[in-house]
């Protein structure tokens, strides 16, 4: 009778022991649980132009490889945006996104041949989401391309995506997106085309691309430099610029502060980065991951007729 008395305070004793174990378990972990209750769809822009790899698809195939390949989270679809041939007007601009007349007339050539052959690879083929091709009606560059995908997006955040900047790196977009929801300073995340510790060195090589991505280039008053770490594990790095590289932002956040600021047909960042350094609050531009994360994204540059491709895909 006595064994059988211990046995029954030990059973009870065990018992209790579980339960509070599991209390303190749910106390230090209540994001897990929140984070599926948060989660928001997204939608991805591809933004696609004429390049010398044209009429080939390996740009285009290599990054929605790596999409779905790299990227989880709850997204809607994905958009393949396709600027037009640039015009002659962009002589007298001089931007990078103008290629020399003689290319441009090769590209009369090559950029139907690859518009067809894209379409025929997406009806041959079956993809995990809807994927939607958005032919620009005029030429508007990086800016204006972007600008007329985002009529057809439906959802509060978006991805936007350069055709030659492949991920690297497994990238969880939904907690991404709830850390977002939750601190209102996160307007702007980029992720980065070398280790983030380039932001402590030369600021001519910075992987963040333009030179006050450089923490000492920017003013000090601005918190550039700081990094946050959220309830999800994931990391933030406050950053002076804004980025073309691939980011997340919301829709609200491209239609009342960067495209009003921006000048088509050039880059977003030839006219933000005049900004943004001196404005942390309005643009809020943060870089994935602290100064210790690898490269996200690799540039296979696709202004090559033979791309470079990550040998980590």
């Amino acid at each position: 009778m006595l064994v059988f008395s211990l046995i029954l305070v030990l059973l009870l004793f065990t018992f209790c022991l579980l339960v509070f174990s599991l209390r303190n378990q749910q106390r230090r972990t209540p994001s897990v649980t929140n984070l599926s209750q948060n989660n928001q769809k997204y939608t991805i822009i591809v933004s696609a132009s004429p390049v010398p790899s044209h009429p080939d698809l390996i740009c285009i195939k290599t990054i929605l490889k790596s999409i779905f390949a790299r990227l989880s989270g709850n997204l809607e679809k994905i958009i393949l945006a396709h600027d037009i041939i640039p015009d002659d007007t962009c002589n007298k601009i001089r931007i990078h996104a103008c290629y020399p007349k003689h290319k441009r007339e090769q590209f009369k050539e090559s950029y139907p041949e690859y518009m067809k052959a894209l379409r025929n690879y997406l009806n041959q083929n079956t993809f995990k989401v809807p994927i939607e091709i958005i032919e620009a009606e005029y030429w508007g560059g990086l800016t204006g391309n972007i600008n007329n995908a985002m009529k057809h997006v439906n959802t509060k955040y978006v991805m936007l995506v350069q055709h030659d900047l492949e991920f690297v790196e497994n990238i969880n977009v939904d907690n991404i997106i709830f850390d977002m929801e939750k601190d209102d300073e996160i307007k702007l995340v980029s992720f980065n085309k070398d280790p983030n510790s380039v932001m402590l060195r030369d600021p001519t090589k910075t992987g963040v691309l333009q030179i006050c991505h450089n923490i000492g280039a920017a003013p000090k008053d601005q918190g550039f430099g700081e990094t946050k770490v959220t309830q999800t594990g994931n990391s933030y790095t406050r950053t002076p610029c804004y980025t073309d590289q691939n980011h997340i932002i919301t829709t609200d956040y491209w239609e009342t502060i960067i495209y009003p600021q921006c000048e088509e047909p050039r880059f977003m960042e030839h006219s933000i980065n005049k900004l943004s350094p001196y404005d942390s609050k309005q643009f809020g531009t943060f870089v994935f991951g602290d100064f210790k994360t690898p490269k996200q994204i690799h540039h296979i540059n696709c202004r090559r007729a033979k791309p470079i491709l990550s040998k980590r895909n």
